[in-house]
């Protein structure tokens, strides 16, 4: 094993790459291609260890295998790309419809529902109800779209489905530190900001004959990060 490689965003699936070197035996075998331990849809967890305390840092399942041999046979690699849970729920593209004037079900309830049906727990708040939502696409981007709308992070997580508001009560971690001596505690960082997307938006309400234009500015209500 050479890398592993894992990304872990808020509102995205956590993925992960594993890079071997690719290496013959002298009776032909690969040991990595023709081990059997990677195959797709093999489950996978990688754990962080820290002297005798581990963390774990994603589960889920191997989603695809690559196999590089360059004309350089030192080079030779196998990758495999994995990815957390959530690729269960990515699977069927699925017509239904969820809620309706004679029985409403919440966005919560939905997540829950779906969670249930691919054998995942469900941590969800209750979010938006609608008289009529219709799901058009597989699970997964059916739930992302009910997120957004609701401004909740969905997130898969040691076989737990979260569909909720951001959760920005806990301890934060310690300060980043670039380019500090021995106090550095990231290896890279970069930071990004555009300047062209709005901060606030103003809202004009066509007035009433007689009346004034109804004006309102609306801004983000989330926590600044």
């Amino acid at each position: 094993l050479r890398e592993v490689r894992v990304e872990s965003r808020r509102g995205e699936a956590t993925t992960c790459s594993l890079a071997f070197d690719s290496v013959r035996q002298e009776d032909g075998r690969w040991p990595v291609q023709d081990g059997g331990h990677f195959a797709p849809w093999r489950r996978l967890r990688i754990d962080a260890w820290f002297g005798r305390r581990s963390e774990e840092v994603m589960r889920g399942y191997v989603r695809e295998v690559q196999v590089d041999c360059p004309p350089d046979m030192g080079q030779a690699r196998v990758t495999v790309q994995g990815q957390d849970e959530s690729l269960r729920l990515d699977r069927v593209h699925d017509r239904r419809t969820w809620s309706t004037e004679d029985a409403p079900m919440s966005d919560g309830q939905i997540a829950q529902q779906i969670a249930a049906d691919h054998e995942l727990q469900a941590n969800t708040e209750t979010g938006l109800t609608l008289a009529n939502l219709a799901c058009d696409a597989t699970p997964i981007r059916f739930l992302m779209d009910r997120a957004e709308a609701n401004g909740f992070e969905l997130l898969v997580r040691e076989g737990t489905l979260h569909f909720r508001a951001p959760q920005l009560g806990g301890t934060p971690q310690p300060t980043l530190l670039v380019y500090a001596g021995e106090a550095t505690n990231c290896l890279r960082f970069a930071l990004g900001h555009d300047g062209h997307r709005p901060d606030q938006v103003r809202v004009t309400r066509a007035a009433e004959q007689g009346t004034e234009p109804d004006r309102e500015t609306v801004a983000p209500d989330l926590p600044l990060l």
